[in-house]
């Protein structure tokens, strides 16, 4: 086959016009074939700094990990280049979401018969795969995963490194808008990593019309595609991997939260900052039925009116520190320094994290985090609530939990990994938030439930002033939270907050 791949046509057509996109062909621009640009790419590639040929329009960078950027990838010819932008934005394609990412793919294009695509995967094969080898001395063989990706307005793809059996080079080829600036968001930013984890952005790269990127998929290839904030651009591009000998990954990083009895047995808590709806016998019982039905509730209004106000506003002080958590392969949160919250704040936080609460979410919930010392048996089957000493001196915690105080700020989010699941453990986990008045789904920022190796979901738990929600999970089933997009800070939205606990 020819070196260059030619859009096709019938035999008895009439010839085509000079320029027309009938006679145009998409081909590797001449002077990334020459051996003395390979040469120096090849030299770049083993240099432990970055390397740059202007006159060339090549890049290979250094740190945090080595990639290799080639502009004007494809020779100058604007009408091929054009017909396959075309081609691939008349393909179907499939809105991906989870807690990793959100953008919209085709299927493989290495089974579609388009004229430009075809031509475009041909050249892929029989001249980017041979320089590539030639380049970073990869042992790649002829497999080639290749899809085109196109990412709209509050897309993203978050930190990962890309590994899989085989996958040894990864590449993306921009056909984004020639106007594309830094402004319109869509970066390809680089992670520095530090003992195999990811620490923070250390390189972005401005997608850019006709440039070509590559990189080794490593332990260390931690790269993510920042939020794209154009709302009338499109970040379109054909991506894909090289395949080749697998290599040995370190296994992955996995914290674990650490679980402890309650903090207070003192049992005036609840009165003092709960709805006494919610103390009544009758409407305990029933809400208890409600939840052992569906495994999950919300209840509006949880907190007394004056004390819930008091939070939000004590929440807001600049006083309280916000500590940006990770590491953002796992996630990216801000979560409170505990010594920094203001009385009440901190008030409430122990409230949760109560005996007095313990009993009460047993008696709500039916799950045994307390029990009848005279007869062993939970608190959920005992006829009163534990809010005067009299009615819980007869009880003793048998759970434990993990909380904290977590500011929703626009980039943060979790993710979920296999690991994550834990055979044989139930957790209730319970939510509160404070403050995001017109908090909606296309915001992000719920909390979204699924099953291990599932992708639909099971649940989710939207921001709701003022209300608790609780969900009572087995160990395979994994929540995450979903990223939060620039929505938060253009809708001016306000501060969202939230205290999270689980329950075991």
């Amino acid at each position: 086959m020819k070196r260059s791949a030619y859009l096709a046509h019938s035999p008895s057509a009439s010839p085509s016009k000079k320029g027309s996109k009938e006679s145009s062909r998409l081909s590797l621009r001449t002077s990334l074939s020459t051996k003395e640009l390979k040469k120096q790419l090849t030299h770049g590639w083993k240099a432990s700094a970055s390397v740059s040929f202007k006159e060339e329009k090549v890049e290979v960078i250094g740190d945090p990990f080595r990639v290799c950027l080639l502009e004007d990838f494809l020779d100058d010819d604007d009408d091929a280049i054009e017909g396959l932008k075309e081609e691939l934005m008349k393909l179907k394609l499939h809105q991906k979401s989870n807690d990793l990412y959100q953008f919209k793919q085709s299927s493989d294009l290495n089974g579609m018969k388009q004229p430009m695509i075809s031509a475009f995967r041909d050249e892929l094969k029989e001249n980017c795969l041979p320089l590539i080898k030639e380049v970073t001395g990869i042992p790649l063989n002829d497999t080639i995963d290749l899809t085109c990706s196109k990412y709209d307005y509050t897309d993203t793809l978050l930190c990962h490194d890309d590994r899989l059996e085989g996958r040894r080079i990864a590449f993306i080829y921009y056909l984004t808008p020639p106007t594309w600036t830094l402004e319109d968001g869509g970066q390809l930013d680089l992670f520095i990593s530090k003992d195999g984890i990811p620490v923070e952005v250390t390189k972005s790269i401005v997608p850019k019309w006709n440039s070509f990127i590559f990189f080794e998929v490593s332990p260390i290839s931690f790269h993510q595609v920042r939020e794209v904030t154009s709302a009338s651009k499109s970040r379109l591009s054909v991506n894909g991997w090289f395949h080749g000998p697998s290599i040995a990954y370190p296994e992955r990083d996995k914290t674990t939260p650490t679980f402890a009895p309650p903090i207070s047995n003192e049992v005036d808590f609840l009165g003092k900052w709960v709805n006494p709806l919610y103390l009544d016998v009758g409407v305990a019982s029933q809400v208890k039925e409600d939840f052992q039905e569906d495994s999950q509730i919300e209840l509006p209004n949880f907190l007394l009116d004056d004390k819930f106000e008091a939070v939000c506003d004590a929440l807001k002080m600049k006083s309280v520190k916000w500590k940006l958590t990770g590491p953002p392969n796992r996630r990216k949160l801000h979560i409170a320094d505990m010594n920094t919250l203001p009385a009440v704040a901190r008030e409430c936080f122990e409230l949760f994290n109560s005996s007095a609460f313990y009993l009460l979410l047993s008696q709500l919930t039916g799950v045994d985090l307390a029990r009848d010392t005279a007869t062993n048996e939970t608190s959920s089957s005992s006829t009163s609530l534990p809010v005067t000493s009299e009615c819980s001196s007869d009880f003793e915690v048998c759970g434990t939990g993990s909380g904290c105080v977590q500011s929703m700020q626009p980039g943060d989010y979790t993710l979920l990994y296999d690991d994550d699941v834990e055979e044989d453990v139930f957790t209730l986990d319970a939510y509160i938030y404070f403050g995001g008045e017109g908090w909606s789904t296309d915001v992000g920022g719920y909390m979204c439930y699924v099953a291990s190796g599932e992708e639909e979901d099971l649940l989710t738990v939207t921001p709701s002033r003022n209300t608790l929600s609780l969900v009572y999970r087995e160990g395979d089933t994994l929540r995450f939270l979903k990223y939060i997009n620039v929505r938060a800070t253009e809708r001016e939205i306000g501060t969202l907050n939230m205290m999270s606990f689980m329950y075991r």
